[in-house]
């Protein structure tokens, strides 16, 4: 009896981006309605309905998301830190560099203020594979060029600030510096180093803005990356 090919390994980001697409909907659309028509304003029964509505969509989306997440635990290995930069080639690296960058970057916004955000884990993993065919030179350089890739096509989607934040000069732009930064610093410590990543990378706006290529970028990171 002949021997079965190994299946190939199932890219679940798409999956993921999906189910958070659904929910970020929901979110949006009932946060949209109880800012602009109160649900305690309307008449019954169009309250009770509208209500009721609501519950059902984000009971869809929720469940959405779990499926997406089970699925995921089930095929990756489950190491939640990110690869080191200079060692793109290490196993799992595409999928874990992917799942970091998508938290990172949503924990990096919420601290700059925001109150909601749409990021792309499958933008991350485009990112990772377009910068890691090409890779060459030090974990800096790698780092510039992933800023850059996940920059244009962007990661993040949609950003929600409240009425009383005031977002930063390209908050896309600080959040994935303070992402890569902190994944310079030290892969192991990633989510601990997230915050003060996030603080410094807000203080170098001026200088993001303006570093608008990888020579400029990598000189940044070297100058920081001791500094988190």
């Amino acid at each position: 009896m002949p021997s079965r090919l190994p299946r190939p390994p199932i890219d679940t980001a798409p999956i993921k981006d999906v189910a958070r697409s659904l929910r970020f909907a929901v979110e949006q659309g009932g946060r949209s309605l109880r800012k602009g028509l109160p649900l305690d304003a309307l008449p019954e029964p169009a309250a009770r309905l509208a209500d009721v509505a609501l519950h059902t969509a984000r009971r869809i989306s929720d469940s959405a998301g779990r499926g997406a997440s089970s699925l995921a635990h089930v095929l990756l290995d489950g190491d939640d830190t990110p690869p080191p930069l200079s060692h793109p080639e290490e196993a799992a690296a595409e999928a874990r560099f992917a799942a970091a960058a998508h938290d990172g970057l949503r924990a990096a916004l919420l601290r700059l203020g925001a109150e909601s955000c749409l990021v792309s884990e499958a933008a991350a993993v485009a990112a990772w594979r377009r910068v890691t065919r090409a890779a060459e030179g030090s974990d800096s350089e790698t780092a510039a060029a992933l800023y850059l890739a996940l920059i244009d096509p962007p990661a993040v989607r949609e950003v929600v600030w409240g009425e009383s934040a005031t977002p930063p000069a390209e908050p896309a732009k600080v959040a994935t510096f303070a992402v890569l930064l902190a994944m310079l610093a030290d892969p192991a410590e990633y989510q601990a180093l997230l915050p003060a990543a996030a603080d410094l990378a807000l203080a170098l706006v001026p200088d993001l803005v303006q570093a608008a290529d990888r020579t400029a970028l990598k000189t940044l990171f070297e100058d920081f990356r001791n500094h988190v």
